[in-house]
């Protein structure tokens, strides 16, 4: 009977150990994500692009609102892709004033906003100038 019992319990062990995913499981990671929060109180329109010889895209965020982007590696655990890449009319008064940034993307196992790497508008210059900052984890 304690044989019997031995080779239940090893079983129930080898068993279990198969259903808990290892660490490297756990953090598979299949996107590399930002995402552009606007507290500004105004829509922004912006382009945005992966990689310099990608096309740009137009985007806009309401006010108040936040959106990501993502890059799907080609296999899991990639974990690099285009460098990614906004830019802006930073003058909220005159003439369009062009600002670009290079950003960087955390990589991510879910496009869900919290993987990603974040940034906000925001306006300086007494109001007339908009910027874009990180926003620290």
């Amino acid at each position: 009977m304690n044989l019997l019992k031995s080779i239940v319990i090893v079983a129930a062990v080898a068993l279990g150990s198969l259903l808990v995913p290892t660490q490297a499981q756990a953090a598979t990671n299949k996107y590399g994500m930002v995402s552009i929060k606007n507290p500004t109180g105004m829509r922004i329109n912006y382009y945005f692009r992966w990689g310099k010889d990608a096309d740009w895209k137009s985007f806009s965020v309401d006010a108040g609102s936040t959106r990501w982007h993502s890059w799907e590696y080609d296999f899991a655990n990639e974990n690099r892709s285009p460098t990614p890449q906004i830019k802006f009319d930073e003058d909220l008064v005159g003439d369009a004033t062009w600002r670009a940034y290079s950003l960087e993307a955390y990589r991510a196992p879910t496009q869900e906003i919290e993987y990603a790497k974040k940034y906000k508008f925001g306006k300086k210059g007494g109001g007339r100038m908009l910027d874009l900052y990180t926003i620290e984890d």
